[in-house]
């Protein structure tokens, strides 16, 4: 697992974490970093995946602002020179990949190869 997380990663020059996600637990299974990264970082980013992907920020936005009533499949949030990306599948809506990467990476580039993983590593466990 660790070593699809490490392909993922610097497949992205920008990306410096990319961490597998249990959304239900706030648990982080794995992670790939370029840089040492103690655990408490992990479980905020997690907390935060929870936040935007399932828990209240995505039930406002769903109330709010999307048509379909829906929660989030992935989300974008900026904080401090970095931007974080969280996406999950609808095969598996509790597991998510979190990446931290730099401000100017291509979203959009990162989203599929995400899902794809995501959708890997939930056939493995």
């Amino acid at each position: 697992m660790r070593e699809k997380l490490d392909s993922l990663r610097t497949r992205f020059t920008g990306c410096s974490i990319v961490a597998f996600a249990d959304l239900s637990t706030g648990l982080v299974f794995a992670a790939s970093t370029r840089e040492k990264t103690d655990q408490e970082r992990l479980d905020a980013l997690c907390h935060e995946a929870r936040d935007v992907l399932c828990g209240p920020v995505a039930k406002t936005m769903a109330e709010t602002g999307f048509p379909s009533r829906q929660e989030p499949m992935h989300a974008v949030s900026f904080d401090a020179g970095r931007l974080s990306l969280f996406v999950r599948t609808l095969s598996q809506p509790q597991e998510a990949l979190c990446f931290v990467c730099d401000p100017n990476t291509s979203v959009t580039e990162m989203i599929g190869p995400g899902a794809d993983l995501l959708t890997q590593l939930g056939r493995e466990a």
